[in-house]
């Protein structure tokens, strides 16, 4: 993987010295906390993140933010906030790494109190990964891990119907509304499918479904974060264990689509927050780490850029000049400039870490999946194409030390990598079989 900090020296160097059309900036005292998956804004000033159990607020277009209220500090990871107006908003939750599953809060009051929903029929370790709204009608999807529900309110969630999408997909990721019935939703295809990068689009609500984007390499990949512009114009960001960088692009409102290579290096394509300023200028960002690739003709060729945005989630375009990006931090480009010296701190989130011994292995080998904090997640075995082969647990990991025994007699000798994707990050380590 690139050196972070050859990138961190990179970027204070180019960085400090700005950008002619605008740059990106750290916001001074915005909340830091890991990574910030979401974000919200029900107009181009009021804004909306959420991560554990707090809640923030902004009231000026990102530059300053408020905690207002917190929730229930047993729910483990927010993963996903959206409002439908000015007082009734949702925040989508995963499971935490003990016995709740995940669910979703609504607050009636703009966002200083939240309850618990009751009636969404989430269970086990479910739990919800994306949210979209257009007029009174909600969405909710999840989770990354599966199983592959699409939940849909018309009410303001008094009622909710609940849909299997398991005969097409995996997990889901995002999804997106276009209009009152044209949705596409964004995630991992079904086994059939190689567990490829996939989404799925309706026309009428979510009754039927069809597959509009499958990628086609070999790797198990999951299209992660999509966008739309008014015209058409639409891109949507890949996660793939595979060795290059690739995006989704379309000018149908989604009804087709290509992938587009946006680079050939060879690490971990983590790719998260996408989006596109205007028809021309657009960002797609490392959803983990340091990384970020800005395209100036609409998507179709990409150039990496030193920016200080770490974990890239979520962009928000509030205005023809100004986006927000929420990740370690809340990060805005625009015509004003922040100096280097003003910028805070941010450090890269903590990691969690895969050993494998012995390694090569013969029979047997055991597996260390050592979280940082409880977490929630699915571990697998991938061939040295990346095509997922086996799965070892979809489980809990609690902080600390997770162990697990794994027979690989069956398995040709060879180059194999254990893959264990949770709430936070997805963490690879490669090991060799031989007989």
């Amino acid at each position: 993987m690139r050196s972070v900090f050859l990138l961190l020296a990179s970027f204070i160097f180019n960085f400090s010295s700005g950008y002619a059309q605008g740059s990106w900036a750290a916001i001074p005292n915005a909340p830091s906390n890991g990574r910030y998956d979401d974000m919200y804004f029900i107009n181009d000033s009021v804004g909306f993140v959420s991560q554990d159990s707090e809640v923030f607020r902004t009231t000026d277009k990102g530059t300053t933010w408020t905690q207002i209220s917190t929730l229930d500090s047993n729910i483990y990871y927010v993963r996903s906030i959206e409002f439908v107006n000015d007082t009734i908003g949702f925040a989508g939750l995963l499971s935490n790494a003990l016995s709740l599953p995940g669910n979703t809060y609504k607050t009636i009051d703009g966002g200083f109190s939240w309850s618990l929903l009751q009636n969404m029929q989430i269970n086990n370790y479910d739990g919800i990964c994306g949210m979209a709204h257009f007029g009174n009608r909600l969405l909710a999807v999840g989770t990354y891990h599966g199983p592959a529900y699409f939940y849909k309110t018309d009410d303001f969630g008094v009622n909710w119907t609940k849909t299997d999408l398991s005969n097409l997909m995996t997990g889901l990721v995002d999804c997106y509304m276009l209009s009152y019935d044209t949705i596409l939703i964004s995630g991992i295809a079904d086994s059939a499918n190689n567990y490829n990068a996939s989404i799925i689009k309706s026309n009428d609500g979510g009754l039927t479904w069809s597959r509009v984007y499958l990628s086609n390499t070999s790797y198990m990949e999951y299209c992660w974060k999509m966008f739309f512009r008014p015209n058409g114009l639409g891109i949507a960001s890949v996660q793939s264990y595979g060795p290059q960088l690739i995006i989704a692009r379309t000018v149908d409102y989604g009804n087709t689509w290509s992938t587009i290579t946006v680079d050939t290096t060879s690490f971990q394509g983590n790719l998260g927050g996408i989006a596109l300023q205007n028809d021309t200028l657009g960002w797609v960002f490392d959803q983990y780490d340091f990384g970020a690739w800005e395209t100036t003709d609409g998507g179709l060729t990409w150039t990496m850029v030193n920016t200080p945005v770490i974990a890239g989630d979520r962009l928000v375009v509030l205005d023809s000049i100004t986006t927000l990006a929420a990740g370690a931090t809340i990060y805005r480009y625009g015509s004003s400039f922040v100096g280097v010296n003003e910028q805070p701190v941010i450090p890269v989130p903590n990691q969690h870490t895969v050993e494998i011994y012995p390694n090569p292995g013969n029979n047997k080998i055991t597996i260390d999946a050592v979280a940082m904090r409880n977490t929630f997640g699915i571990l697998d075995i991938a061939d040295g194409t990346g095509k997922i082969i086996r799965r070892v647990t979809r489980q809990p990991f609690l902080k600390g030390k997770n162990t697990f025994m794994v027979e690989v007699t069956d398995l040709p000798a060879g180059v194999y990598s254990a893959v264990w994707h949770t709430n936070e990050r997805r963490v690879a380590k490669s090991f060799s079989i031989i007989h």
